[in-house]
């Protein structure tokens, strides 16, 4: 008999415990295992904090895929239709663009969700998204670069606009963030940047709901199965508070520019580090799958894991609604992924024993959050604990769970090296590397754009909205109006040292497409070529 083909899309937490569940069968020959993934790694987004600011490095939280999802045949790619009449997958290769299609006997779809910045003009375009690892690599990177700036800038504004962090969303993601920044400007600044001071840097956390860490509230995701630990949150607040985090609740975001925030409220806040860690949505694969979503727009799914309606397509993860066993869904947590994960692949099993499906009755272990200094807040089988006790706690349950040997060791030898040695602060950043960075940005009215004087790198394309170029010719301060660029015009630094002759403003809303100069030049090389060659033919 054949083997049975299961395979998984998205190499999330639930496929961390799928893969082992269907080990066995694998090796017996009676299934046959593909994961579909864009990336050849699993990242443990536990500990991105700690990674953010030096305290752990970026390869301790990083797992292959080909070991973690043993004994799985690894496929690097993106899924972009699920047939469910022919029963096959349909992707793109990741590294060379060619189209793919797999069969499947059952699928499990684990392709979790994406921070859904839409309502925040601007946060998609400036914001780095705690969700995306090339994000949170860069924004390891942005972190010293900012205070090396800084140390060396004369302009006061400027500088403070450098050692000022905006944080976007108080859950889990967002205040551990916060509260890994604080800890960062207090040891790091004093020790090694004397030309700082810790009380310069500022750490700003936004949320529209009346108090921080939603996830202490309940209820929460349509059920009531969670108590609320108000005392838990007071306690973050206050140490949240004394370690200089500044918390805006009930205040959402009007407004992100490269070089500011604009809030409901009518403040604007000079930065330039904009981190996103706001509420998620469905990946565009979940809304156009036509399977049945629920009203937080998860799939809809029985308690056995299966979509409704569907036989072979099962869901994990957090684009799963599967049923918690008190009512309403499961969170959209990584432990509830890895059970949910686990229960699915049980399923797929007893199916292929003749047997019906069993439900989740998975009730929860606790949930934990680390607010920075060695503290964190948590409760365990509902019962609360603050802290260091909570934060030893943390820790050791994110390290058991951590999925491989290796990685375990890796995060081990970092936390003790840590205190001895301080933190791995520095810029691993290789601009070389990247053939083509183009970034599309997105100004407020009346914000600079290019400033005479000032020393640039990049050509801006307008896409929407007015520019107004003026020039400061008499040296006086005060700039004459020079003209007005459109749609289509080119913004830049127009002299050979790239020092800018003119100063550039937005006039309304600017959406713009920057490109490096020597990107601009190398492509503009290329095409010159290319239209050479088709004059000659």
């Amino acid at each position: 008999m054949a083997p049975r083909k299961v395979v998984i899309l998205g190499g999330g937490y639930g496929a961390l415990y799928s893969c082992p569940r269907l080990k066995r069968a694998v090796r017996k020959g009676e299934v046959e295992l593909t994961v579909i993934n864009k990336e050849n790694f699993h990242i443990w987004h536990g500990f991105i904090g700690e990674m953010l600011v030096g305290k752990i490095s970026p390869r301790s939280i990083l797992t292959p895929a080909r070991r973690v999802f043993r004994p799985a045949k690894i496929i690097l790619g993106i899924v972009n239709h699920i047939d469910r009449e022919k029963k096959c997958v349909s992707f793109i290769r990741e590294h060379d663009g060619l189209p793919g299609a797999i069969p499947y006997d059952d699928l499990i779809i684990n392709v979790g969700t994406r921070q859904s910045s839409e309502s925040f003009p601007g946060l998609d375009e400036h914001g780095y998204k705690l969700k995306k690892w090339d994000h949170c690599f860069q924004l390891r990177n942005h972190i010293p670069k900012m205070f090396e700036l800084a140390s060396s800038t004369e302009d006061e504004e400027e500088r403070r606009a450098m050692l000022t962090f905006f944080i976007a969303g108080g859950g889990f993601s967002g205040t551990e963030v916060a509260g890994s920044l604080a800890s960062l400007a207090r040891k790091v600044i004093k020790k090694d940047y004397k030309e700082l001071n810790a009380s310069e840097v500022r750490i700003v956390l936004v949320h529209p709901g009346k108090t921080i860490l939603p996830e202490f509230y309940g209820p929460r995701v349509n059920t009531n199965q969670f108590k609320q630990y108000p005392s838990l949150v007071k306690y973050a607040e206050k140490q949240l508070n004394k370690s200089g985090v500044e918390l805006l609740t009930e205040t959402r975001i009007l407004a992100v520019s490269p070089k500011s925030v604009t809030l409901d409220n009518g403040v604007m806040i000079p930065t330039r580090t904009v981190i996103s860690a706001i509420g998620t949505s469905p990946q565009a694969l979940v809304f156009g799958s036509g399977l049945p979503l629920t009203e937080s727009q998860r799939l809809d799914c029985e308690p056995s894991g299966l979509v409704k309606g569907c036989t072979d397509i099962y869901a994990a993860g957090d684009c799963a609604a599967i049923p918690h066993p008190k009512g309403g869904e499961i969170p959209p947590t990584a432990w509830w992924a890895m059970k949910a994960g686990n229960h699915v692949a049980k399923n797929i099993l007893r199916k292929m024993k003749g047997k019906n499906p069993k439900p989740f009755k998975f009730t929860g272990l606790g949930q934990a959050v680390s607010i920075g200094n060695n503290r964190a807040c948590a409760e365990l089988k509902g019962i609360p604990i603050k802290g260091f006790t909570a934060w030893v706690t943390w820790r050791l349950f994110l390290l058991y769970f951590f999925p491989s040997v290796d990685g375990k060791v890796r995060l081990l030898s970092d936390w003790m090296i840590s205190p001895l040695l301080g933190r791995d602060i520095i810029d691993m950043s290789v601009d070389d590397f990247d053939d083509f960075e183009i970034k599309r940005m997105r100004y407020q009215p009346g914000e600079l754009v290019v400033e005479q004087g000032r020393v640039g790198n990049t050509y801006q394309l307008i896409l929407s909205g007015q520019a107004i170029v003026s020039q400061d010719v008499d040296g006086d301060g005060v700039d004459d109006f020079v003209k007005t660029l459109g749609v289509g015009d080119l913004i830049g630094h127009d002299s050979s040292d790239g020092i800018a002759k003119y100063s550039v403003k937005s006039d309304d809303v600017l959406e713009t497409v920057a490109l490096r100069h020597d990107e601009a030049e190398d492509l503009a090389r290329t095409f010159s070529l290319m239209l050479k060659g088709d004059r000659s033919s």
